[in-house]
């Protein structure tokens, strides 16, 4: 028996369905975050100042992003902040790089000039911030990620349009964990290095694991058969299959060598 819905519980349906839809969108989880409670509100990178823009590098010791579980080595593609605030700004040539070290804090009155990878660049970025939730950005180059090392992170905008927003930050208990710049100081980018401290901002990753490098060669084999061979299926290191032409199946148990 067929089940007819009426009108105005399809419309309900579709209504509900349109809103999960967009509130997945725009509540993004990360996979691994270092914070999701909490925190101060700080203007960086995202706000303040649209004629300059601003600049931010932190460091994320090993460990940093093992909520809600550890994360493993692999690939990050997607980052996260954590808003402190509403917003919808569009940015002027908005980069991030990221890069690896065994430093356990930034160098003292200058950038980190350590190597590092550009994850985007795009010359015009849209965003759009709900306080408490976390912005996604999605990187054009994937970045191979080590969670023994400190990962640095910097994050570059040279103005925006729209409305900016702030980013949780929280203390780290002490030493160079992220510069930032400019502040009052009219530069256009790069910016100049203006101060330090112990806050990181509360930062999402997503990784994907890293692809396989394998090694492997063809060799001719003897099939036995004059038919012609259409599919070959192998189940194990050891045992495969191969069919074709006048229901010929043949078999091999030790990896192709009979």
């Amino acid at each position: 028996m067929k089940t007819i819905l009426p009108i105005r519980f399809k419309f309900a349906l579709a209504v509900l369905v349109l809103i999960f839809f967009f509130a997945s969108n725009l509540f993004a989880q990360p996979q691994h975050y270092n914070f999701n409670t909490g925190g101060t509100g700080n203007n960086f990178p995202f706000n303040i100042y649209p004629a300059t823009g601003k600049t931010i590098q932190t460091l994320y010791l090993p460990g940093a992003f093992n909520n809600p579980s550890p994360v493993m080595p692999g690939n990050i593609t997607k980052i996260y902040f954590r808003a402190s605030g509403t917003g919808n700004p569009t940015f002027t040539n908005l980069k991030i790089r990221m890069g690896l070290t065994t430093d356990t804090d930034l160098p003292a009155g200058a950038w980190y000039t350590g190597p590092m990878t550009t994850v985007l660049d795009q010359a015009g970025y849209s965003v759009s911030s709900t306080t408490g939730s976390f912005i996604e950005i999605p990187l054009t180059t994937p970045f191979p990620f080590d969670p023994t090392k400190s990962l640095v992170v910097e994050v570059e905008q040279c103005g925006y349009t729209g409305t900016g927003f702030a980013v949780y930050t929280s203390a780290t208990g002490g030493g160079n964990k992220r510069h930032t710049g400019p502040f009052t100081v009219i530069t256009g980018c790069p910016h100049a290095w203006y101060n330090t401290g112990d806050f990181v901002a509360h930062t999402g990753i997503d990784i994907a694991p890293a692809p396989v490098n394998c090694s492997y060669s063809w060799s001719i084999q003897t099939s036995g058969t004059t038919a012609l061979l259409y599919t070959v299926k192998a189940v194990s290191d050891l045992v495969g299959w191969a069919a074709g032409a006048g229901a010929v199946v043949r078999r091999t148990i030790d990896g192709g060598t009979t």
